[in-house]
């Protein structure tokens, strides 16, 4: 029996392995595939290399990782087509993590090219598979994506209910970077509803998590969101000084996200502006801010940069070089179909040339009537594209919870006969509890028994010193004072009565020597009587113990100045029943070779430590509920004001309690 299990076991791991070293190769096959048509220019000649791949995983892998290549390099053709490989080959046994991620890939780059309507479709279709799977996590990336294509399409209030039940789903999986981008998503959301106070409230919770994560580009991101925010209400003062807070939480900052550090620079030379403060460097950071958007390519941001060198010159009296500066920002921004710059750039140059506001006016009306005739007919499409995916989603729970009470229907009679299963075991489980419970009942009885007959003995051991001490003071010290004084009386003497009366002192000085003598002797006697102290209790318990365990176990105490025979009743019978406890519960499940009691003291004298070690199997902490003994173990610690902990792991479990010495002691 023995052997064939050891047999089973080796050919599991074997087993394991082979797996492995498989998954592996198939890793190097799909990376060298992948490689080679990335290298390939000629369709026909990639259409072949696909066509030669029979196994269909390796087919699914491939198509993966070269979708998500052609995405993040933005070729729209290349994506488009090997998306759609990797769909259909992860669609040929159902729905699949591979097919909703097909989706996730094609919402993705839908959206990063503003097709809101597309991407929000995909995005329903990627959660409509999660939520079959019930793969959270990706139900979470697929409800972010649709709260972000509600706040660009400005459904403000539509992005809001998505984005808290993302928070909600965030929260349930504990995950902190979903957290942050939740608070951080909400905050926004709330800065275009023009609700100050609920915005601050989110990024400041967004910037709690980011601390939490010690996450340096999310602390820097929070923090400038938080000074945006306030620039754009009006509070300049504090936008400056959480600026500058964010630029000093890192010195490098500049090169380690160079995007977020001309953003901020940029905003707090803004916020500068409007405020009138430090006029000598704000048009230097604005250009700084520039040149390091324009080295990355960042266009929007070189357009909101230009409309605030504008605006500073205009703030300076200098109208001719803020409208060399708008006139070319305007067709840069018609370039690049950035209405919202192109009506701010429209609108300032009405205000520095005044001899032509009337057509920047007419110019910007018109864009404006052109932008919402844009937004309805997106809008329209966009709620027929969310009514369909909706209804998808409605139809999919459908079929969910018929799924759920054909589950919960086939369960009920297995429910019915494990409750029956239960309730025997459980009373016999209860009938073995009270007797335990009886059992430690008179067991505690016994130890205030022994107690007792500890504290008469204390008592007895208190009025023996009290004896000996007046003997010592009555007598021998009375008789030692006479002879010295006599003695020191003859020193001045001579002659033979002198001699005489010498001896006789001597000999008076002997007596008192084995009188003393004697009081030694009745001392050590009585000591012997009080070895029974709370020390010997708990020697004599774990030598029982030792003798009849399987396991060796050790004692070391070392309380110092501290006696533990003067502690509280209560609290010896406390720290009597954690010791047996936390020994019977090493011979019932550690199966430990030996085990070590540690009885000590700090150095301040303050607490007593019990510490219980053993070398045994160990258990889940976590995991493992506490049953019955390690409950009263920790009932009793906190009876006594104490702590209570429990470290382990296989080879090493340690049950650590921490109690305070009271005053009295």
């Amino acid at each position: 029996m023995k052997n064939g299990l050891i047999l089973f076991l080796l050919c599991l791991i074997l087993f394991a392995c082979q797996e492995n070293n498989n998954i592996d190769e198939e890793k190097e096959r799909v990376e060298t595939l992948k490689n080679k048509i990335v290298s390939l220019s000629d369709s026909e000649l990639i259409d072949q290399e696909w066509d030669k791949i029979i196994v269909d995983s390796i087919r699914v892998n491939l198509a993966s990782e070269l979708s998500k290549y052609f995405r993040k390099a933005g070729d729209s053709s290349n994506f488009y087509k090997w998306n759609a490989r990797f769909y259909k080959a992860s669609s040929l046994q159902g729905n699949t993590i591979h097919t909703g991620d097909a989706y996730w890939d094609k919402a993705s780059f839908n959206s990063a090219r503003s097709k809101l309507d597309s991407a929000y479709y995909y995005f329903g279709k990627g959660l409509e598979i999660y939520n079959e799977l019930d793969i959270e996590s990706r139900k979470a990336s697929m409800l972010y994506g649709l709260a972000s294509v509600q706040l660009e399409l400005k459904n403000y209030l539509g992005s809001e209910v998505l984005a808290i039940e993302n928070l909600k789903l965030a929260e349930s999986l504990e995950d902190l970077s979903r957290i942050y981008k939740c608070y951080n998503l909400l905050g926004i959301i709330h800065n275009n509803l023009k609700n100050y106070d609920t915005a601050l409230d989110y990024h400041s919770k967004a910037l709690d998590v980011a601390r939490e994560l010690s996450n340096d580009y999310f602390i820097i991101l929070s923090k400038n969101n938080i000074a945006y925010l306030n620039q754009e209400h009006g509070y300049y003062d504090q936008a400056i000084t959480v600026s500058e807070e964010a630029l000093a939480y890192d010195d490098s900052i500049r090169f380690k996200y160079p995007a977020a550090y001309a953003k901020l620079i940029d905003n707090l030379a803004y916020s500068q502006l409007k405020a009138e403060r430090g006029s000598s460097t704000i048009l230097k950071t604005m250009k700084e801010s520039r040149r390091i958007r324009d080295s990355l390519n960042d266009i929007p941001g070189l357009a909101v940069g230009d409309i605030h060198i504008a605006e500073y010159h205009i703030a300076h009296g200098n109208l001719r070089k803020a409208k060399a500066i708008l006139l070319e920002l305007i067709e840069t921004t018609k370039e690049n179909e950035n209405a919202a710059d192109l009506m701010t750039a429209l609108e300032l140059l009405g205000k520095v040339d005044s001899a032509n506001s009337q057509k920047y006016l007419e110019e910007r009306i018109a864009i404006s009537d052109s932008l919402i005739d844009i937004e309805r007919k997106t809008q329209n499409k966009f709620a027929r594209t969310q009514y369909e995916t909706d209804k998808v989603i409605a139809t999919n729970q459908e079929l969910t919870s018929e799924k759920k009470i054909i589950i919960l229907t086939s369960s009920v009679g297995f429910l019915v006969i494990s409750l029956i299963y239960f309730i025997v075991v459980q009373k016999t489980r209860v009938k073995k509890l009270r007797l335990e419970q009886a059992q430690d009942k008179s067991n505690e009885e016994i130890y205030k028994l022994l107690i007792a007959q500890q504290n008469s003995l204390e008592e007895g051991r208190r009025l023996e010193k009290n004896r000996m001490s007046k003997e010592l003071h009555d007598s021998v010290l009375g008789k030692l004072f006479g002879i010295r004084f006599l003695l020191s009386s003859l020193n001045s003497m001579s002659g033979q009565e002198t001699e005489q009366q010498r001896e006789k002192y001597l000999k008076d000085l002997e007596e008192t020597e084995e009188e003393i003598r004697q009081i030694s002797h009745d001392l050590q006697d009585k000591n012997e009587v009080f070895q029974s102290s709370f020390y010997q209790i708990i020697r004599n318990f774990l030598e029982d113990q030792n003798n009849i365990y399987s396991f060796r176990i050790d004692l070391h105490m070392e309380t110092g100045t501290v006696d533990l025979n003067v502690i509280p009743i209560s609290h010896k019978i406390n720290i009597f029943r954690i010791l047996q406890e936390s020994i019977f519960n090493i011979q019932k499940y550690a199966k430990a070779t030996k085990a070590c009691v540690r009885i000590t003291v700090d150095r301040e004298e303050k607490n007593i430590f019990l510490e219980v070690e053993d070398n045994g199997l160990g258990f889940n902490v976590k995991v493992t509920k506490k049953g019955i003994g390690l409950s009263n173990i920790e009932d009793r610690t906190k009876e006594m004001g104490g702590s209570f902990k429990i470290i382990s792991h296989p080879s090493r479990t340690l049950i650590k309690v921490i109690i305070p010495i009271q005053n009295e002691i």
